[in-house]
């Protein structure tokens, strides 16, 4: 089961997103209130965790932040930003950052579990992709050295 951080200081939105809302999708949901605690609990369990649902304004910094401190400690989380003023300039960075999806609040549950389901697939294929091209490496190392036998065995005749 997939586990979602949703990190929000609104504790209604952030507890009702993360232990009615993803429940009910399928998803295990955890939470953090501050952006200080969401680095915690991303550093600490950055391996347990499938996604990040990240507030944008936060009281001790914002989503991008947290996003930029993640990118800076090379930590590859797919992320959600949903705030509740919308800005241009903020999802241009957010994007930059690496997030997967911009949501305007109040976000319908459907739209939600939408973007869930489309950063979570694409996480899914980027790690299998990766684990095709260290196979494919491999192989072809493989290849390169039977080639070589091979050549050794032909000037040898």
């Amino acid at each position: 089961m997939d586990k979602i951080l949703v990190v929000d200081d609104n504790r209604q939105i952030a507890d009702f997103l993360a232990y009615k809302v993803l429940p009910n999708l399928g998803y295990k949901g955890s939470v953090a209130y501050t952006g200080s605690r969401a680095l915690k609990l991303i550093q600490e369990s950055c391996q347990q965790l499938s996604l990040v649902i990240l507030d944008w304004q936060l009281p001790d910094m914002t989503g991008l932040d947290i996003l930029a401190q993640m990118k800076n400690q090379n930590i590859v989380l797919p992320s959600i930003i949903i705030t509740g003023e919308g800005s241009e300039e903020v999802a241009v960075e957010a994007l930059r950052l690496g997030v997967q999806d911009y949501l305007i609040k109040p976000v319908d549950t459907d739209v939600l579990a939408e973007s869930i389901d489309r950063a979570l697939e694409m996480n899914r294929l980027r790690n299998q992709k990766a684990i095709l091209t260290t196979r494919l490496k491999h192989q072809l190392s493989w290849m390169s050295e039977i080639s070589k036998i091979g050549l050794h065995i032909t000037a040898s005749l």
